[in-house]
């Protein structure tokens, strides 16, 4: 179960919406990224608006990223096998203008999706 929080004072600008793109960008895909690279372990990272990113990344221990911060379309791979197991690590997920899917009434996940959180209380 998540609980979702709205930032509390001046937290951001604001981000200009854009249609979501057709193409699929694969996470583990280093060109679906503007640095060119898959995103390391410790880094933040940004689905930027528009993006249409595949979240494909089945190692059980994922890297674990200070942020992500979604602003386009970041779902969980259901296309290719039944039974997919992927999994996300990060100190914090901030779904801020964009959405995070795993699966729907229609198309439910087929696999297991595992997101871990890290972090201490008194971090932001």
């Amino acid at each position: 179960m998540m609980k979702g929080y709205r930032c509390i004072g001046p937290c951001l600008t604001a981000i200009t919406e854009v249609p979501v793109e057709t193409d699929v960008r694969r996470w583990s895909d280093p060109k679906s990224w503007t640095s060119g690279k898959v995103p390391l372990a410790g880094e933040d990272v940004v689905v930027e608006a528009g993006w249409n990113m595949l979240y494909d990344i089945e190692d059980p221990n994922p890297p674990i990223y200070r942020m992500i911060q979604i602003n386009g379309r970041l779902t969980f791979d259901n296309e290719k096998d039944a039974g997919k197991n992927l999994y996300l690590s990060a100190k914090y997920i901030f779904v801020r203008a964009g959405a995070l899917i795993i699966g729907n009434e229609t198309r439910p996940f087929r696999g297991q999706a595992t997101i871990t959180l890290y972090g201490e209380k008194a971090n932001e």
